[in-house]
């Protein structure tokens, strides 16, 4: 009688016992999957938002004199100096043009490392936003040399920041701060 009675007891006894182990690798794991976010929130979104304050420097300066040729965007105004001045002479503004195409690289490269960890649909929808701005400022500017040489001009549509990324990555780093 009493065997027929220790197995179930037993058998509840293993079964508590699993789910307990059970929980505390899953809360161990959550634990760490926190942990894991926030030192990529320290080291991804910090130089990714310093990444786009340096942007937002290099775009004012581009757009301003004397780098601004007219109401032109900042790529077709280079485009007008170097026919008119040479290149030589746009060395200074193709400098900045690189810098800004290189910190784009850099922030595509740092959200493709931290998207995937996001629990904020609006900063990656934001992030989807950026990458298509930072893709179509690469390709104009890989035409650049094209466009000179054939002696056209660059499409009158000019790719503008989006926003609403600087806001949601300003965001997501007040989540962690």
């Amino acid at each position: 009688m009493q065997t027929k009675i220790l197995i179930p007891v037993l058998a509840i006894v293993i079964a508590l016992a699993a789910t307990a182990g059970w929980y505390r690798a899953h809360e161990q794991q959550q634990r760490t999957r926190t942990e894991l976010v926030q030192v990529l929130a320290q080291r991804v979104l910090a130089p990714m938002d310093e990444l786009l304050r340096q942007n937002a420097a290099l775009t004012q300066a581009l757009n301003a004199p004397p780098f601004a040729e007219g109401d032109s965007g900042f790529l077709q105004s280079y485009l007008i100096r170097i026919r008119r001045d040479g290149v030589a002479k746009s060395a200074e503004m193709k400098q900045r043009i690189d810098s800004l195409a290189n910190n784009n690289t850099q922030i595509l490269t740092l959200i493709s490392v931290y998207a995937p960890y996001s629990g904020n649909a609006g900063f990656r929808s934001a992030a989807d936003h950026f990458r298509e701005y930072a893709l179509s400022v690469r390709d104009r500017w890989q035409s650049v040399p094209e466009v000179f040489m054939a002696g056209g001009n660059l499409p009158a549509s000019v790719p503008a920041l989006p926003q609403d990324f600087t806001q949601a990555l300003r965001s997501e780093l007040a989540t962690f701060q």
